[in-house]
């Protein structure tokens, strides 16, 4: 099995997890000949296990995950592989690294067994899919002591109501907007004296400019990652940047 695995490794090297859709696509001839079972057994017992022979396949496809964060969230560490076909259902594609995606423990194990029948039940697959090349995380503040903020699915009006569904489907199954309004509040909290010395030197201009600068910086790393939109939100809101970040 380790040369089934070695073969895989392989062509794992030919692809990006960020290419365009159809770059790299999962081949389940290469285990014709092996059953479904055999190879489930060789993830849990060989592959996933830590120590064992073959756990340095396991590690080398987590350390593809971008800057070191699970795909999903965007946010927590990745310590994991989630099977994107689950290989109870679809054993023939338990060791191939095209059906394992890196992921946070988290999320893997919010994501269960489930997987879509249909298009529209389906978790996006960071291999081959992307909804990064639209706005779709909104952040909304509403002012008080302390301020309120929350996150929710938005997507532009032409956008296609399966991707719609399935965006709002993982946000919410994922649980998305409770850790995003989590961490947020960390942020706001450890950035206050940031922005109360740049409110004293600029003014609410001053904080504007900060914020959605920042922003844009997010925006190149993970366009519908929670920060981006978080500073979007602060910097074209006149509350918070009057002074709102302070309550």
């Amino acid at each position: 099995m380790t040369g089934a695995l070695e073969a895989e490794e392989q062509k794992l090297k030919q692809f990006q997890m960020h290419q365009p859709a159809g770059t790299f696509v999962c081949d389940s001839n290469i285990y014709a000949s092996v059953p479904a079972q055999e190879l489930v057994t060789t993830y849990n017992a060989r592959m996933a296990k830590d120590p064992s022979a073959a756990r340095r396949h396991y590690d080398h496809i987590v350390s593809r995950a971008p800057f070191g964060r699970c795909p999903f969230c965007g946010q927590r560490d990745v310590h994991s592989l989630d099977h994107t076909l689950p290989k109870d259902a679809f054993g023939t594609l338990a060791i191939a690294p095209a059906n394992l995606v890196p992921c946070c423990s988290r999320c893997n194990q919010l994501m269960g067994n489930q997987w879509g029948a249909d298009l529209e039940s389906k978790f996006f697959d960071p291999y081959s899919e992307s909804c990064e090349s639209f706005d779709w995380l909104r952040c909304e503040i509403v002012p008080g002591a302390p301020a309120q903020i929350t996150f929710v699915v938005d997507c532009p009006a032409a956008t296609h109501a399966v991707t719609v569904n399935r965006i709002q489907r993982q946000f919410r199954l994922l649980r998305l907007a409770s850790l995003y309004a989590a961490e947020t509040a960390a942020l706001v909290g450890s950035t206050r004296a940031l922005l109360a010395r740049l409110f004293v030197r600029s003014g609410s201009a001053g904080v504007r400019e900060q914020l959605l600068e920042t922003a844009g910086s997010f925006a190149l790393i993970r366009r519908n990652s929670w920060q981006r939109a978080y500073y979007y939100a602060a910097g074209n809101n006149d509350w918070f940047c009057g002074g709102g970040f302070d309550t």
